[in-house]
């Protein structure tokens, strides 16, 4: 129970209260949609007890133990000084490793009429800024709150007398665009050095702004504003995080391209400078996140690129932005260009054979040449980075050579050539500018760099077209070939697809609109029949007697059904039982061949069903064969196996079994009760006929029933075994 006191964000629970933890945390079947629910039980409660809320700050976290108080602190001084005596609750979320981070948040004090929630994700499966970012839309959602989101590892220093990094105003300005502009997704926006965040630089903002119509310059800054509008539309698309990436460092990417897909309003907010401790490790893990879901979602763009594109031009509306660009320049970041030319080699002799596949042999060729250059004549051009950026995104959408993961480090393998040359060039120019003051030549080094990125923006939309073409052109390489067919409706409103003609056995054609006429007119003579003579139902009677005298007939049958077969409940099992053999004793049908159970048992033995056994909590073969006879345990393990194993089963039936190993025998029907196997639940819902076994197996006793007249059209002793029979 959350307080309004002081000192908020302590509750009445246990002293473990933010850890939130699934009880069968070792479980490895269970998904993470399942852990996350369960983990979200707790926090969801808490805010359904605070009722509505106004707006809520999120701070995902994973362990920054150091600067997580700060962060709560700042903002809720944010919340005081712009939005007073407005419903606010701010949201820390981390994951398993945060628990010193977690006992940091609790400790702090954010001041009265401020409420907090703060918990763990503390289960693997659901660890990552993804899914802490899911739960905090999650409870957003819940309290009807626009969002402001920060990043845990912010700081702030004091230089001249001017606080620079995170501060109280970076609230208002994150959530002003909301309030008063009507937008719906606010992306931070730093003064960067141009070192300081080379993948928004190299690869985010080209992408984006080409692919998406979103010109974001800064995707990883961090720091984002959602209105309560978006989030409902998030979380409507995507309860849970689509993929791994997204439930990690690819959730900045889902949050732009779903918003830019969707038609969203984005703009952009000055921030200022970005006070934190960068990470190299992360840096990789961040792009390589962070693209595998631009290139997931590039599809679901493609119909927003058929109506916005123009014939021969783009055009790229700029976002709009809020606030004021900062006067302050960032530190510089140093970097060793002959390292990172270094690092380009060693990557792309790994993913030699992918890009010699991937890229046309020009390309290629550029590549090959730049891994045997020295730094003092590296050059990998826009050009070049833009086909080969392209030409991965083809690849990863219409191919399945590699796998995705490959491709995309592929792509990390192009940044880091075309970073190398980058950095190479700014070098040279500051070994130019050498004779003018090192802060100002620094300024001007980086003014070039924001040129030289502008130009390498021009080259992904000046080379666009060539992609949409290939685009299209792959799209329709992959669409079946147009059939000749025609369009009929055997029932009224429903049409069909079928061919113009068919073949005979004897390899002439017919028409099928002979063979529609022809079926139209039988069943039209088969219900005058049926209306005419069968129930004795005068020729000049009008629609509406017809369907009266119908409406009797049926409910007379169903009058005989109830007292003939549905003589019991469907939902137990043994009513079900008595159902299912009504119906067997009253329909008409033919013994089926099916293996002796010697020789059922002979077949599970060679090669036993490993996942029954699972489901069904055995261990060892004997155990399930002792309380389920041969042919019903042969019946289910057509369903829980995968396919290999109804091969390896079908090659040795077929090398192995004689006549003599066939009885004729009644078709047996296995009623199966969730309650006693509950693990059987995720399998088919639709009865199965197994003609090796002699069995029709049924998962959901009360569906059943409905199914089992339909074994006897199945039935038939000279029917032919299929590898799939088992």
């Amino acid at each position: 129970m959350l307080t309004n006191s002081m000192d908020r964000g302590h509750d009445a629970r246990d002293p473990q209260a933010g850890r939130i933890q699934a009880e069968d945390g070792q479980n490895p079947s269970r998904g993470a949609e399942e852990y996350f629910q369960e983990a979200m039980v707790a926090p969801l409660r808490q805010a359904q007890e605070l009722g509505e809320a106004e707006i809520v700050v999120g701070v995902p976290f994973y362990n920054e133990v150091d600067t997580i108080a700060s962060v709560l602190q700042t903002a809720a001084e944010g919340l005081r000084e712009y939005y007073p005596g407005r419903k606010c609750v701010i949201v820390a979320v981390g994951c398993p490793a945060g628990r010193e981070a977690l006992s940091a948040a609790e400790a702090t004090s954010v001041g009265y009429g401020i409420d907090r929630i703060a918990f763990l994700l503390d289960h693997e499966k659901i660890s990552g800024k993804g899914w802490a970012t899911w739960a905090i839309m999650e409870i957003a959602r819940t309290l009807g709150a626009d969002l402001v989101l920060l990043e845990a590892d912010l700081r702030s220093r004091d230089r001249d007398g001017v606080t620079e990094g995170l501060a109280p105003e970076w609230v208002s300005r994150l959530l002003e665009p909301i309030k008063m502009a009507k937008a719906d997704l606010v992306v931070s926006r730093f003064a960067r050095h141009c070192m300081e965040a080379p993948l928004s630089d190299h690869v985010f903002y080209p992408l984006l702004t080409a692919i998406y119509d979103c010109p974001i310059h800064d995707l990883t800054g961090g720091q984002w504003g959602i209105s309560y509008y978006l989030l409902r539309s998030y979380l409507k698309q995507s309860p849970y995080p689509p993929s791994m990436e997204a439930g990690g460092y690819g959730a900045d990417s889902w949050l732009a391209t779903t918003a830019a897909i969707t038609g969203a309003t984005i703009c952009e907010a000055h921030l200022g400078i970005k006070v934190h401790r960068p990470s190299l490790a992360k840096a990789e893990l961040v792009l390589t996140q962070a693209a595998r879901v631009l290139f997931d979602r590039a599809p679901a763009s493609y119909a927003r690129w058929e109506k916005t594109d123009v014939p021969g031009e783009q055009l790229v509306k700029p976002l709009a932005t809020f606030g004021t660009k900062s006067p302050h320049r960032p530190d510089e970041v140093p970097t060793v260009p002959e390292q990172l030319v270094d690092k380009y080699r060693q990557s792309y002799s790994r993913f030699h054979t992918l890009f010699e596949w991937a890229l046309p042999g020009e390309l290629f060729s550029q590549l090959d040449i730049l891994a045997e250059t020295d730094a003092a004549s590296f050059h990998f051009s826009h050009a070049l980075w833009a086909q080969i950026v392209y030409h991965l995104i083809l690849a990863s959408t219409f191919t399945t050579e590699y796998a995705e993961g490959d491709l995309v480090s592929a792509l990390v393998t192009g940044y880091e050539g075309h970073l190398a040359s980058s950095a190479l060039e700014m070098q040279a120019l500051r070994d130019r500018l050498a004779s003018l003051d090192r802060e100002e030549a620094e300024h001007l080094v980086c003014l070039e760099a924001s040129r030289q990125v502008e130009l390498m923006v021009d080259e992904f939309i000046r080379i666009r077209p060539d992609f949409l073409a290939a685009w299209e052109s792959s799209e329709e390489a992959r669409k079946p070939p147009v059939p000749n067919v025609t369009y009929r409706e055997f029932i009224p409103g429903v049409p069909l697809v079928v061919p113009s003609e068919l073949a005979t056995p004897e390899g002439t054609t017919v028409s099928v609109n002979v063979v529609y006429e022809t079926i139209f007119h039988g069943y039209k003579r088969d219900f005058d029949s049926f209306i005419y003579e069968k129930l004795g139902i005068p020729r000049r009677a009008d629609s509406m007697e017809i369907v009266s005298r119908l409406r009797d007939f049926m409910l007379t049958v169903e009058t005989e059904l109830a007292h003939t077969f549905l003589t019991d409940d469907l939902n137990t099992v043994p009513g079900t039982q008595a159902v299912v053999d009504a119906i067997f004793a009253h329909f008409s049908r033919q013994d089926t061949f099916s293996l002796v159970p010697e020789m059922a048992s002979w077949l599970l033995w060679r090669y036993p069903p490993t996942n029954l056994l699972t489901k069904l909590g055995y261990t060892y073969l004997d155990e399930l064969l002792t309380r389920h006879a041969p042919n019903d345990v042969l019946a289910l393990a057509s369903w829980t196996e995968e396919h290999d194993y109804k091969d390896q089963v079908g090659a040795l039936f077929k090398e192995s079994i004689r006549t003599e190993h066939f009885v004729a025998g009644s078709l047996r029907p296995i009623v199966v009760d969730l309650d006693e196997y509950p693990s059987l639940a995720g399998m088919k819902e639709s009865p199965s006929l197994s003609r090796v076994a002699g069995r029709l197996v049924g998962v959901y006793a009360v569906r059943l029933a409905a199914h089992a007249s339909r074994a006897a059209e199945l039935l038939a002793p000279q029917q032919v075994l299929g590898e799939h029979d088992f």
